[in-house]
Formats: structure tokens, sequence, C-alpha cells
């Protein structure tokens, strides 16, 4: 009787756990579709902006999606900057390369009467009362030349000079492009990490620029780092080096990755990007002739996985030459 007990006792808990799990993914799974549909129904959205970093971009805090990235280009009707945190906003929602953003960033009108004029007050964080009246006067003429200012796809290109780095880095050589597509389609790109000797979840920061060179083409995008750089998952193997059909043999391949970073002690980065400017056939690549640069001044075929800043004075222009360049190809 009691060896019944115990038997009937553990086929409970088995079967509990079990449900628990099926109904978690079903859940999650609903909750993802209700998002989908609401970026294709282009519902709009209320938040608060939590953090601005570099002034280039920034988090919104909402209910139905938590945090949300959005970028500088995205706002409408004001300068993002360090003192727009703790700012209420409306917007609605996109997906980019595989991951919800926020558009169309705009003030909350219900918090914010856009005939009056825009104040200091809206500007400081909500948790400071103490705000001298008397500097709204000085201060209003500035503002208002400030907020009717939307940024337009010319600041937005130039915004690539205001990274705090800019940096070049190799994608490897004997590149698919089926492959290369799969990470302009997941919105990363990789680096290899050998005896733990490339640290670029140290080196790259959010907002920093990279050119990305394919060697013996030339360069293949301009990118901007989007997210904190993490190592490959199994997901994340199967989304670029497999059909993804979640086949045997997409496993297997996984397997395969697996083994061969524990024989010779080496792992993948997975660099979140915004693909800035970009190529999707590898052929097509910038050189030096497409730009018609010195030779002695062009950067490119510099050696190594790591992330690199070349010290060359012009290797900013010609940064921003590439893009403008890969924008009309």
């Amino acid at each position: 009787m009691s060896e019944n007990s115990d038997k009937y006792k553990k086929m409970y808990w088995s079967l509990r756990h079990e449900i628990k799990d099926d109904y978690q993914f079903y859940k999650d799974k609903i909750i993802e579709y209700e998002r989908k549909i609401n970026v294709y129904e282009s519902t709009t959205y209320y938040g608060k902006i939590v953090k601005v970093i570099h002034n280039t971009h920034g988090i919104i805090r909402n209910d139905k999606y938590h945090d949300l990235f959005f970028h500088k280009s995205n706002v409408i009707g004001f300068t993002l900057d360090s003192s727009c945190e703790y700012l209420d906003v409306k917007f609605t929602v996109s997906i980019l390369y595989g991951k919800f953003q926020a558009i169309n960033v705009e003030l909350n009108e219900t918090t914010y009467n856009r005939n009056q004029k825009f104040t200091l007050k809206h500007f400081l964080k909500d948790t400071n009362l103490n705000i001298d009246e008397s500097i709204d006067e000085s201060i209003d003429e500035n503002i208002n030349e400030t907020i009717n200012k939307n940024i337009t796809k010319k600041d937005y290109d130039a915004n690539i000079d205001e990274a705090e780095t800019i940096w070049y880095m190799n994608g490897g050589k004997n590149v698919k492009n089926k492959t290369w597509n799969n990470y302009i389609n997941n919105g990363f790109v990789k680096s290899w990490n050998h005896n733990n000797r490339n640290k670029l979840n140290e080196r790259l920061k959010i907002g920093d620029i990279i050119a990305w060179y394919f060697q013996g083409k030339g360069y293949s995008a301009i990118l901007r780092v989007c997210d904190n750089v993490t190592t490959f998952s199994d997901e994340d193997i199967l989304k670029i080096f497999t059909s993804n059909t979640n086949s045997i043999e997409d496993f297997d391949k996984v397997r395969e990755f697996r083994n061969w970073e524990k024989k010779d002690n080496w792992y993948l980065w997975k660099i979140p990007v915004e693909f800035l400017a970009y190529t999707n056939d590898i052929h097509k690549c910038i050189t030096r002739y497409d730009i018609n640069y010195n030779e002695n001044d062009w950067i490119a075929g510099l050696r190594g996985s790591n992330c690199m800043r070349p010290n060359n004075d012009k290797w900013k222009d010609q940064v921003i030459d590439i893009y403008k360049k890969l924008k009309v190809i």
C-alpha cells in the first residue's frame, strides 16, 4: 500500500509539473502573438522614458512590453538627451530584426498640453519637487525651438559621428550570402573568443558604431551596437548556421558546435546591432575604388577577431562615406 501511495504521488507531481510547463509555454505564446497583432494594428501605447544612453537612444517602460528600446530617429517633437528621463510619452511599436522597438515616440498629451509653453518642469525628474518658478520665462524661447524640431533622415545619417567609439571589425572570410542574410534578419553579428582573449563584452558599448569588413571583399555594413554582448545560445546557432526547422540535422549541428567549443576552448560572441546601412550581397561590398579613396588613406584588411579602433585621422570620414555608399546600393 505504501509503495502504491509513493508511486501515485510521484505520478501526480510529474503530471503537475508537465501541465505547469505546458501552461506557461502557451501563455507566453499567446502574449507574443497579442503583441504582434498590436504591432500590425499600430496600437498607441503610453509609458515613461526611464533611461537615455549617449543621447542617441533610450528605454521606455510600459506595462505590456515592459522595457522597450527606441532610437532618437524615432522621436517626434522634442530632442532626446539625458534630461528627458522620466518624461511621459506615447508611442507605437515595430518589430526590427526580430525585436520589439518603440517608434513614433511623442510627448504624452494627457500630461503635457502641446499648446502651452514647454518649461523646465517637464524635463525634471518627477521626484524633484523644488523647482524655481522664476527660471521658466528665461528658457521658454530656447525650449520652444527644440520641441518643434523633428528628427529627419538626414539628421539620423549624421549621428554616426556622434558615437563615442567607431570600431573596425572583421566578419571573417568565405562567408556565404545565406549566412550573412541570416545575421541581417536576426539583428546580430558574431565574433570568436579563443582562450578568453577577445573580451568584446567589456569593450563594445551600446551606441558604438562598427564598420563590418569581410576579408578579400570589403565593407558589408555599418552597424550600431544596441544591446550588451553575450555568448551564442543554442537558438542563435540554429538561426544562423542551420535550416532552423527543428530537424534532427539542425540539433546535430548544435551539438557539433558545442563539442568544438569544448575541444578547442572557444565560443562565439553575439553582438546585437542595428544594421544602419548594409549590402545583402557579399559580392557588392564597398572598397576604396567605390568611393575614390587614396590607398594611403584607406583603412582595410586589419587582422584579428577583436574590435579595433584605427588611429587614422580620416577613419571617421571613411566610415561615414561607406555608410552613404551602402545606403544607395
